[in-house]
């Protein structure tokens, strides 16, 4: 009997992050189990990816089709979701080649039954949530979506097949609960919560007694990211008499929020380090010498940044909001301020005993977060969902 062919939906690679996590280790859990297809407008590089990701995948794993976009519809918000669009058009003209298809990015109509897997719902704006009782109301916004936000979403709809319909059938998987939330909210959908992989902790594992009073923070430079309030909150926990010291490590986001981020770095250079993106071995060196982390987003689908400290041994606090708080589940490493952040942080810097009992607790957490449990939890769903198309 031939393998089943399943086709992988990944729209838009970009620089190794969390969705090009998951997207490396569903090819590895599925290669043996049939025949895959990734459709992408990007580039696929198994060899670059296996290093970061710790899978061991070979272009033979998979075939590809590449749904080129031209890069001028990535230029804001409006001609991304065009960008979008047009990509799920081409997908559903493809679907029937496939015995089925999986969307690993976002939510997708494929004018069938398909699997989804959401790190955030990305068509929000593609389901019409104002119902204006008056001529007026409705008047009003039809003008704001389909002349101002031109090209509206009827017209995306229109070119795409989407509906809300459409992805309702859809057998959906949310990267956390946070997430899952967001689409009953939006969609009425209830999704399945599958956590991200989290490869092992690579590098050395130094004892708590040989790391150092550091922080760590990694992730994009940008607005959304907040790395100028990690910069404030220890700030603070300096101020109560702790030196510690701030790596931030990640590449730049926008060119105004970064160039205010370099003054407030410079400003604090005797204790804060701009580390850029690091290469893997380097992290997982510098990881295993912090003794903490932290996270300041309020928006986090999942944080696979935290998840990835947290398994390296280092006390995580996070802000509390989005969906870090599922990683991290002890109060004492939640914050909800700049202020309260700065004095959870010092209570835990004063007492041994505090750190040694949310060393143990954050050792229980990363069970949670592996990879193995990931490949074996989407086999199993993929092998349901086709059992149940035959």
């Amino acid at each position: 009997m031939s393998p089943p062919r399943l086709a992988l939906v990944f729209y838009n690679p970009t620089p190794p992050g969390g969705s090009e996590l998951v997207m490396a280790w569903t090819i590895q859990a599925l290669r043996d189990r049939a025949r895959l297809t990734v459709i992408t407008s990007g580039e696929i590089d198994p060899g670059r990816w296996n290093p970061l990701f710790g899978t061991s995948l070979a272009p033979r794993d998979f075939d590809i089709i590449r749904l080129p976009i031209p890069p001028f519809l990535g230029r804001n918000l409006r001609t991304f979701m065009l960008a979008r669009h047009l990509y799920m058009r081409a997908c559903r003209r493809l679907a029937p080649r496939f015995d089925a298809c999986f969307s690993l990015q976002a939510e997708m109509d494929f004018g069938r039954r398909a699997l989804q897997y959401v790190y955030w719902p990305g068509h929000r704006r593609d389901v019409k949530t104002l119902h204006p009782r008056t001529a007026l109301g409705r008047a009003y916004v039809w003008f704001h979506e389909e002349v101002l936000g031109f090209p509206g979403r009827r017209l995306r709809c229109a070119l795409s097949g989407f509906s809300l319909e459409g992805i309702r059938r859809n057998a959906t998987l949310a990267c956390s609960e946070y997430t899952a939330g967001m689409m009953r909210e939006f969609y009425g959908i209830d999704a399945r919560v599958v956590y991200p992989p989290v490869p092992p902790a690579g590098g050395p594992r130094l004892e708590w007694g040989d790391r150092e009073d550091r922080f760590l923070f990694l992730g994009r430079l940008d607005e959304d990211k907040r790395p100028h309030e990690a910069i404030d909150i220890l700030s603070r926990v300096r101020r109560r008499g702790f030196p510690v010291r701030l790596h931030l490590v990640g590449r730049p986001g926008a060119r105004g929020y970064y160039r205010r981020l370099r003054r407030a770095v410079e400003e604090n250079g005797e204790w804060v380090r701009e580390e850029g993106a690091l290469p893997r071995r380097a992290l997982e060196e510098m990881r295993a010498r912090c003794r903490y982390a932290i996270n300041c987003c309020p928006t986090e689908g999942f944080g696979i940044a935290v998840a990835e400290a947290v398994q390296a041994g280092c006390v995580t606090f996070v802000l509390d909001a989005g969906a870090q708080r599922e990683i991290v589940g002890d109060g004492r490493m939640k914050y909800s301020s700049p202020d309260e952040g700065a004095e959870r942080i010092a209570a835990v810097l004063a007492s041994r005993g505090l750190q040694e009992d949310l060393r143990r607790l954050s050792a229980s957490w990363a069970s949670r977060f592996t990879a193995e449990r990931y490949v074996g939890e989407i086999r199993g769903i993929v092998a349901e969902f086709l059992e149940r198309r035959g």
